[in-house]
């Protein structure tokens, strides 16, 4: 589930029904303009949500503007959330991804300055809401105080009797769902505080950097074994362009093809198929992250995994030698039952999967002649 995920689990939602069994007409009628301010590098907010899985805490901050009008948010929690997402103000409409540049996948949550009764439709991971705004003005309760403007917007699945009702404010941003008289409310907001640093004007987003890592190289290979996937596979690096795009077969038990390049210090991938703006990070460089960090990826079969940094620099134990290696760590996540973590070496890639699913690395051609402690890397040579 995201934090910013209008249809909620059906474990912990509250379903009203919807007024009418009839789509309307998508609206855009002229309604008073608002002004948007709650999107400020700074501001923090603090939610609370109950599930069958018990009472989570989700903390948020709006830790960088990336451009104009787009915003990195960070989301901490202990539970299966978009670590980051970027958030868009587009006039007045409130939008969100978990990907900066795939314009496709920004998808409108709420739009401020509309009437009553104004619709329209969102597409988002493979499914289709309808939204309608069904009142404007409300006040809300919360423990720093009241707020006095939220809008009300219903968002029905569509096909379905999925339906709930959400709150944004434009002052505040997400306010949550349920009964805000109810301390016990399934997803609200607790506490707020708004940033005050300026937003910036005419900052265009940053230029992919095509840059290097010190394990991606042409001709660099990685063999593993796994039981649960039932065999070995090889990850190869064959070739690049002049941008520094690699391309990587993986080969065995596995056979796709994947391109990587470097962004900004992150290890991006897009599939076969795919195009380099829907690409997605799976690691990233240890001085511009901190533990508790992370961010999101989709598969091209539409299968989400969210990762967090838990260590940046965690022992880790490779069997076939009897040796420890300083390793980023980082847990990837599809739900609250599939969970592995993945450990990458600065300078020698992915050295070890564990957990859900193992992948022992058997062999590489990345090897160099002392470690810092003076013993030899562990890995065969050809």
């Amino acid at each position: 589930a995201s934090i910013i995920s209008c249809k909620k689990d059906e474990e912990d939602a509250t379903t009203p029904s919807p007024t009418e069994d009839v789509t309307p007409t998508p609206t855009e009628e002229p309604g008073n303009e608002s002004v948007v301010s709650f999107l400020k590098v700074g501001s923090e907010h603090t939610y609370h949500k109950n599930s069958f899985f018990g009472t989570d805490t989700i903390k948020t901050k709006v830790e960088e503007q990336i451009n104009d009008n787009t915003f990195l948010v960070r989301n901490y929690s202990n539970g299966v959330y978009f670590p980051t997402q970027y958030v868009r103000i587009d006039g007045n409409d409130l939008k969100y991804s978990f990907r900066l540049r795939d314009e496709t996948i920004y998808y409108t949550e709420c739009k401020f300055g509309k009437p009553v009764g104004t619709y329209w439709t969102v597409e988002k991971y493979g499914k289709k809401y309808n939204y309608q705004i069904t009142a404007v003005d409300q006040t809300i309760n919360t423990q720093d105080g009241k707020i006095n403007d939220a809008i009300k917007v219903q968002i029905t699945e569509q096909n379905t009797t999925n339906s709930a009702f959400w709150y944004y404010s434009p002052t505040v941003g997400l306010i949550g769902s349920g009964n805000f008289e109810d301390p016990n409310t399934t997803w609200g907001l607790k506490n707020f505080k708004i940033g005050t640093q300026v937003t910036k004007s005419n900052l265009p987003t940053p230029e992919i950097t095509y840059g290097n890592f010190d394990f991606i190289k042409t001709g660099n290979f990685w063999s593993y074994y796994s039981d649960d996937l039932g065999g070995s596979y090889t990850i190869s690096i064959i070739s690049k362009t002049t941008q520094n795009i690699y391309k990587v077969t993986i080969t065995g038990v596995i056979n796709q093809t994947v391109y990587w390049f470097e962004d900004n210090g992150y290890l991006m991938v897009y599939e076969e198929g795919e195009n380099i703006n829907q690409a997605d990070p799976i690691y990233c460089k240890e001085n511009i992250i901190k533990v508790g960090q992370g961010w999101s990826g989709r598969t091209s079969s539409n299968k989400f995994f969210h990762y967090t940094v838990n260590s940046l620099n965690a022992d880790t134990y490779i069997e076939k030698d009897d040796i420890y290696l300083p390793c980023m760590e980082i847990n990837v996540s599809e739900g609250f039952f599939t969970t592995q973590r993945n450990y990458w070496h600065k300078d020698k890639g992915q050295l070890l999967v564990s957990g859900w699913v193992t992948q022992i690395l058997t062999n590489s051609n990345l090897r160099q002649s002392t470690l810092n402690n003076n013993i030899p890397f562990p890995f065969e040579a050809l």
